[in-house]
């Protein structure tokens, strides 16, 4: 007689598949930073709203592999297979990563890239001008967040740029931004009023 043990593979396959699902959560630092997201984990595709336009999109794939031959079986340790799994989720993680800048790159067309102007507050305020931004509340003073994908350490330097900026130019800095906000919010609005007329 062969025993399958069937309950016992099943705990075993759901706690490694949870602790996959949290091993690559912790590595796609870029998801991480941003808000309002919804993780979806099978499917081929997904619809979602735009101003009242329907709009498509495939769903990429994300995966990984490792084995365990039949000569380790015996001596395996949880330790050692758990490193395993944290290989794929590393592997799956990048991949996640990579198709979401390349999402943004096809969709904004705006990724700074390093041959092109040096990531400084005027070229953040340049992309802001490209980009549909949407309000709180219909609250011009409340935008929604914008998140930023930069290369490790960039954070602080912008930091840095901006503590050395003079206050003028600190100023004209924020004159400008307030300025592309309203604009922002007028093509909020006239959007809104779209959708509404299509709903």
């Amino acid at each position: 007689m062969i025993l399958e043990f069937v309950p016992i593979k099943e705990g075993l396959w759901d706690m490694f598949n949870n602790f996959l699902r949290k091993k690559v959560k912790e590595k796609t630092m870029v998801l991480q930073g941003i808000t309002n997201k919804t993780q979806i984990h099978e499917g081929r595709g997904y619809s979602f709203d735009v101003s009242g336009v329907k709009q498509d999109m495939k769903m990429k794939v994300a995966s990984g592999s490792f084995q365990i031959k039949k000569e380790e079986q015996s001596n395996l340790s949880l330790a050692e297979i758990t490193k395993r799994i944290e290989g794929v989720a590393e592997e799956m993680a990048g991949q996640m990563e990579r198709g979401l800048i390349e999402v943004l790159n096809n969709t904004t067309g705006i990724t700074s890239e390093a041959n092109a102007k040096p990531l400084n507050h005027e070229t953040l305020l340049e992309h802001m001008e490209k980009i549909d931004i949407g309000f709180y509340d219909d609250n011009p003073m409340k935008p929604h967040e914008l998140s930023l994908i930069t290369a490790p350490g960039m954070e602080k330097e912008l930091q840095r740029q901006w503590d050395n900026m003079s206050e003028e130019a600190q100023g004209k800095i924020e004159q400008r931004r307030k300025i592309i906000y309203a604009k922002k919010y007028e093509e909020y609005s006239t959007r809104e009023q779209r959708r509404k007329l299509v709903d």
